[in-house]
């Protein structure tokens, strides 16, 4: 067993420091309710002298309390319909009011007596439910505000998936009428949902290897070199990606080997291997 160590210092009636292993902390009050204030949070206590009862509630602001309409990924499936892209929440309820009667009631206890704690507990009372009330409809109003970005979001994603399906339909029985068209689309879709985290409901690997393939079906031979260049280097490249890089290098007549340019990705960064792509093609007309 450890030693233990804790010194009460009175600096006036009703406001203490408190030492002990853990640290400093300040109390104020006296008999009836107290208020203490340490690194753990701010503790409230209030009793009544000579009964016994006594309860005590820690008003620490944390995170987990956060009041959210939004589901608990860790207890939850997470589908399009109920994530939170946007990844923001309500600002926490503003507890000043709810201090600030605390300290009131404590004062009032520890210059009139136990009346005062009678006089005001009804009077704190309606402070706070007024004030938890107008807390409560700001939290709802920011949820909405929320909630609309996360749907305009969710309804892009939708769209964008459910092109990439049309896409990959269409190079699957060769029609490819509108190809360039739904390329653009897709294009537009994906940069507008790229700063959310759409990873989570889009496999990356499948979405860019059929993007290279519907660019070079589309004899779009520098956004086919762009994308199977992602791929090989980001993903797990397929002999299928490979040929399409292949055929892109002699398509745009690129003075590399395809060995060369295999390594070259193996041995550099993503953004100096897309720079080397814009340095090979400085003279194509795209």
């Amino acid at each position: 067993m450890g030693f233990s160590f804790r010194k009460r210092l009175k600096i006036m009636k009703g406001l203490y420091l408190n030492f002990s292993k853990n640290g400093v902390s300040t109390s104020v009050g006296g008999p009836g309710a107290t208020l203490n204030f340490g690194k753990n949070g701010t503790r409230v206590t209030t009793s009544i002298p000579g009964t016994g009862i006594r309860y005590s509630k820690n008003l620490s602001n944390n995170k987990k309390d956060i009041v959210s309409d939004f589901q608990d990924e860790s207890n939850s499936v997470l589908t399009i319909d109920n994530y939170n892209f946007t990844g923001k929440v309500p600002k926490d309820a503003n507890k000043n009011f709810f201090y600030l009667s605390i300290i009131f009631i404590i004062l009032g206890i520890i210059f009139q007596g136990i009346k005062s704690f009678i006089i005001t507990i009804p009077v704190f009372l309606y402070v706070f439910f007024i004030q938890l009330g107008k807390e409560e409809k700001r939290i709802d109003h920011e949820l909405e505000l929320i909630e609309n970005e996360n749907q305009i979001i969710r309804n892009k994603l939708k769209k964008l998936l459910k092109k990439v399906e049309a896409v990959d339909l269409m190079l699957e029985v060769n029609d490819c009428r509108t190809l360039e068209d739904d390329i653009e689309e897709i294009k537009i879709l994906f940069n507008e949902l790229a700063k959310y985290p759409i990873s989570n409901f889009m496999d990356g690997d499948k979405f860019f290897k059929l993007m290279a393939k519907a660019e070079e079906r589309n004899q779009n031979y520098y956004e086919a070199l762009r994308l199977s260049t992602i791929v090989v280097h980001q993903y797990k490249p397929t002999k299928e990606i490979k040929k399409i890089l292949a055929n892109s290098l002699n398509k745009l007549n690129l003075d590399i080997k395809l060995e060369d340019y295999l390594d070259f990705i193996d041995n550099n960064s993503y953004t100096i291997v897309l720079d080397k792509i814009d340095e090979l093609t400085n003279n194509i007309i795209k």
